[in-house]
Formats: structure tokens, C-alpha cells, sequence
């Protein structure tokens, strides 16, 4: 008798044990589906608000390429007037992930034309100079661009024209400093003399034709095609 007692009092020890801890899993599980319906609520929250972040990265990256290409084609108009070149901007993914912007260039009967071997290196220096003056307008950066020889595959009157274009930038607050020839009728110019072993910059005054300047520091016994040499009795060696 006494042993049956104890198999009841065993087994109603573990039936209550059983009821406690199926208590406690049902309210984990009350909490688990509270979270999982909360985490549910924020994740289309997420989502709406991924959509809408994306709606308006679109509109703005459309705004940005459509006006870096109305100010590219702008330009091109002005300088190629018989030769009708414009530009388009699209995005591409490469690898299925990369973004990238890619220009195409079309001519005036729509066909696209490979800017390395169908077009002269003025063209695509012209886009690419204006190309940067917008991304730095749009990004809000330092105004101040150095080119060095950036314009050299433009004709001189490509270059009279881009320097109005300059000049409107120039006073939209933009800085340049070029290193550049036949672009002599804006800003100051500066010729680059050597001294010695040091180079340095000499203002130049009044209009400038490209014509080399030496100032009277300058030795000019290079030039002379009587000067002898000092080192005529000098033995040459070779090693």
C-alpha cells in the first residue's frame, strides 16, 4: 500500500511539473508571437520605406544625369554646330551588382559612336571638363579645378569658346589654374622659367602669343651657335 502511494505521489509530482512547464512554454510562446508580429509590423515598414527611399534616390540620380547632360550637350551644340554630337547617360550593372554610369555619344543620324577611334580627343576632353565641373557643382565641393594640358586636342577657336565658358563659371565662384597653351585671353598668366635647377613662375604682362619669354637672368649661351665650350680641353672618359 505504502508503495502504490508512492507511484501516485510520484506521478502527480510529474503531472504538476508537466502542467507547470507547459504553462510556462505557452506563455513563451504568447511572448514569441507578440515579437514575431511586432518584427512583422517593422519589416513592411522597412520595406515601405526602402520603396519610397528608393522612388526618390531614382528621381534625384534622373535629375542629376539629366542635367549633366543638358549642360555637356549644351556645350557640344556651341562647338560642333555643323558636326551634331550629344551625349546619353545609363545606368548599368555590371558583374549583376556594380551600378555604373556609362556616356554613349551619337552623332546627328542616332548611331552611337566609340569615343576612342571615331571621334578626335577634343570631343571627349570637352565632356569630360564638363562632366567634372557639374559633379563638383552638384556634390556641393571645393570649387577648384587644376588641368594640366586637359584641353590640349581642342582647336584654337574650341578654346576661345571654352574660355566664356570658363569665364561664366569663374564667376558662378569657380577657381581654375591650367596648364595649357593657346588659352592666353582669361585670368592671369604665368610663364614657367628655369633657374638653375629651380623652376619658377614669372607673371606675364600684356597679351601673350605663345612665344617663349626669357627674362635677362636667363643664360642664352646655349643658344649661340658661336659660344665655345668651356669644357672643349676636358678629356672624355668612358666607363
Amino acid at each position: 500500500m505504502e508503495s502504490t502511494n508512492l507511484s501516485y505521489a510520484s506521478l502527480l509530482g510529474a503531472l504538476k511539473n508537466t502542467y507547470k512547464n507547459k504553462s510556462k512554454l505557452e506563455k513563451d510562446v504568447k511572448t514569441m508571437n507578440a515579437n514575431l508580429l511586432e518584427q512583422q509590423t517593422l519589416y513592411l515598414q522597412m520595406l515601405n520605406a526602402q520603396k519610397i527611399l528608393s522612388t526618390v534616390a531614382e528621381e534625384n540620380t534622373n535629375q542629376v544625369l539629366n542635367f549633366i547632360t543638358s549642360m555637356v550637350n549644351k556645350v557640344l551644340a556651341e562647338i560642333f554646330s555643323h558636326d551634331r554630337y550629344t551625349i546619353s547617360m545609363k545606368r548599368k550593372l555590371f558583374a549583376g551588382s556594380k551600378p555604373h554610369i556609362v556616356i554613349e555619344l551619337m552623332d546627328s543620324d542616332g548611331n552611337i559612336l566609340d569615343t576612342s577611334v571615331q571621334v578626335g580627343r577634343g570631343l571627349n576632353q570637352i565632356v569630360s571638363f564638363m562632366y567634372v565641373i557639374c559633379l563638383i557643382e552638384i556634390r556641393k565641393g571645393r570649387r577648384l579645378i587644376i588641368l594640366d594640358e586637359r584641353l590640349d586636342g581642342l582647336h584654337q577657336e574650341a578654346k576661345r569658346f571654352m574660355s566664356h565658358i570658363i569665364e561664366i563659371f569663374v564667376k558662378g565662384g569657380f577657381q581654375f589654374i591650367f596648364i595649357e597653351y593657346n588659352l592666353n585671353n582669361i585670368g592671369k598668366l604665368y610663364n614657367v622659367e628655369k633657374k638653375g635647377n629651380t623652376s619658377i613662375l614669372v607673371p606675364v604682362d600684356g597679351e601673350y602669343d605663345n612665344s617663349c619669354i626669357f627674362t635677362s637672368e636667363v643664360d642664352l649661351s646655349l643658344m649661340d651657335e658661336n659660344a665655345e665650350s668651356e669644357d672643349e680641353d676636358v678629356e672624355e672618359t668612358t666607363i
